[in-house]
């Protein structure tokens, strides 16, 4: 073998090098993705396994159930404005038809003319007035309420902590502590009946713009002599106040069908919640809360978890395996190619032109290079029998 047929097989084992090196980063990048997709469906049946664990739970823990009573006490702020809202829009419906009529009906005589929508808006008023009473005096007993709270230095301290809550961080004597103090002082009886006067404080600020709204409703629904042009702008309001809360009315019932359906942000705050503390428990504590559940779900979940989380072990496995040899694929990458640098950048000196030296394994030379035992000055000095760096003199 001559010198160009030489550095052509040096050139042509390191392309193969380089052809190694990119099938191990290949194999790498793909088991990468092949372990995240399983960690991703291992959270995802975890997710499940918790949805179906948080639908037996008796006695959830503390945060958790902080969530749920949440969670309860919107769907049904949600269900009490739906009930108004309904009651409002046939209220303000009756009257766009009374007005309708009054202005499309020949009266026998100007004083009938919109009794109906007249006692409609005396209807309204004394309602208004009812409930102003009623929020004077809650308001009141309201306002005296509050300021107890803040006041307390226990209760406020544990707000501040957000004890009871999905962040709190406590830890160790910290939450033991807390949870003393939260003891003795009855901070989770007050803490609802904190929730509960500011839920009835939003409540009655609620009810008063809807006292407002149904009496000008019900005032502009009164007729009064005027053109067409007139009763259409005397009608416009009212339409326009149907109009948004029929709007309203439509997205509360989304949001109660997501409650219904278990995908509302809370529910799914829970799950995330207790599948969260249950990831670090072995898979046998999973098995064993299945088979104390009365579905059969969960055994199905768990059998799937164990079978995912023996790929993934599989996997992260053969993940080390590409890991080692791509590291090995580099090393050899790196020497071939430094070998073809000197050859390409050495002047030889043979003892037969190009030719090489005579007995000369070319393969086997390469083979003791690769294998640590010559260096790149040693290969040029066996194959030619001596080497000079540089140019030529």
């Amino acid at each position: 073998m001559d010198k160009p047929g030489f550095v052509a097989l040096v050139r042509e084992r390191t392309r193969q090098y380089q052809t190694a090196l990119d099938q191990c980063d290949q194999m790498c990048a793909a088991g990468g993705r092949e372990e995240l997709r399983l960690q991703q469906e291992i959270a995802q049946c975890l997710q499940r396994f918790a949805a179906v664990q948080l639908e037996q739970a008796d006695a959830p823990a503390p945060a958790i159930g902080r969530e749920l009573e949440l969670r309860a006490a919107e769907e049904q702020a949600l269900r009490e404005e739906l009930g108004t809202l309904r009651a409002r829009l046939e209220q303000q419906r009756g009257s766009l038809d009374a007005a309708k009529t009054v202005s499309q009906t020949p009266q026998p005589a100007q004083s009938d003319t919109g009794a109906e929508a007249r006692d409609q808006l005396a209807r309204a008023l004394a309602a208004q007035a009812e409930h102003l009473e009623l929020q004077d005096e809650l308001s009141e007993e309201i306002l005296r309420k509050l300021p107890a709270f803040s006041q307390d230095p226990v209760y406020a301290y544990l707000r501040k902590q957000g004890y009871g809550e999905a962040g709190y961080q406590g830890r160790g004597l910290v939450a033991m502590m807390d949870r003393w103090m939260a003891g003795f002082s009855r901070f989770a009886a007050n803490s609802r009946n904190e929730q509960a006067l500011l839920a009835m404080q939003t409540e009655l600020a609620l009810r008063t713009g809807q006292h407002q709204q149904a009496v000008q409703v019900a005032r502009q629904a009164v007729p009064r002599p005027g053109t067409q042009e007139d009763l259409a702008a005397r009608l416009a309001p009212i339409e326009r106040a149907i109009q948004e809360d029929e709007e309203r009315l439509r997205r509360i019932r989304t949001q109660l069908d997501a409650y219904a359906a278990r995908s509302d942000a809370r529910y799914l705050q829970a799950s995330r919640m207790l599948a969260d503390s249950l990831a670090g428990r072995p898979l046998e504590a999973l098995a064993q809360l299945a088979r104390n559940s009365a579905t059969p779900d969960d055994d199905v979940l768990v059998h799937q978890l164990d079978a995912l989380q023996d790929e993934l072990v599989k996997q992260q496995r053969e993940q080390v395996q590409a890991g080692t040899a791509r590291k090995q694929a580099r090393a050899e990458l790196a020497c071939s190619a430094e070998l073809l640098e000197v050859l390409q950048t050495a002047r030889w000196h043979t003892q037969n032109g190009e030719a090489l030296r005579v007995g000369l394994d070319p393969a086997a030379l390469l083979a003791r290079y690769m294998g640590g035992g010559l260096s790149s000055d040693e290969v040029l000095a066996q194959a030619g029998n001596q080497s000079e760096q540089g140019a030529a003199a």
